[in-house]
C-alpha cells in the first residue's frame, strides 16, 4: 500500500497491515491517493517558492550590511580594556540582526577595531566593527 508520510511528505510502499494498523490511525501517514499527491506536490511547490525568496532576502541583508561600518561605545578602563564584553545580544542591537545570526570568533574585551561574522541562513559575510571607551560626562 502506498502511503505519505505526514512529517516529510515522502511516498513509500509499506505492507497493508503496518499502513491500516499503525501508520494511519496514529497520524504518521495518510493514503496515497491523487488528491494527496497533487495536495503535496502544490505544498513542495509553495515551500520551495518561500525559501527562494528568503534566500533572496537573506543575499539583500548581506549585501546591505557588508558595506557599512558599525560603531558602538561602552565603559572601560584608561589602558582601553573594557568592563565586562561586548556580547552577542549587544552587537545584534547595533546591527539590526538577531542575535543567532552573530558568529564571534574571540570574545570582544578591548577597545579598538573587529570583523564581525553575520550569517543569514547559508550567506555569511563580515562587517567591521569599532569599540570605543564611552565618554564619561
Amino acid at each position: 500500500m502506498k502511503v505519505i508520510f505526514t512529517k516529510t511528505n515522502e511516498i513509500k510502499e509499506v505492507s497493508f497491515g503496518y499502513a491500516v494498523n499503525y501508520l494511519l490511525p496514529q497520524g504518521l501517514a495518510v493514503e496515497a491517493t491523487e488528491k494527496a499527491m497533487g495536495n503535496i506536490k502544490t505544498k513542495n511547490y509553495e515551500l520551495k517558492i518561500r525559501n527562494d525568496k528568503e534566500i533572496q532576502k537573506n543575499k539583500e541583508l548581506a549585501e546591505k550590511i557588508k558595506t557599512k561600518e558599525f560603531k558602538i561605545a561602552v565603559k572601560a578602563g584608561k589602558k582601553g580594556k573594557l568592563y565586562g564584553a561586548v556580547t552577542k545580544k549587544d552587537l545584534a542591537k547595533v546591527l539590526g540582526v538577531e542575535k543567532t545570526s552573530i558568529v564571534l570568533t574571540d570574545q570582544i574585551k578591548k577597545v579598538g577595531e573587529y570583523k564581525i561574522g553575520v550569517k543569514f541562513g547559508d550567506k555569511k559575510t563580515e562587517v567591521k566593527l569599532k569599540v570605543s571607551a564611552k565618554t564619561e560626562k
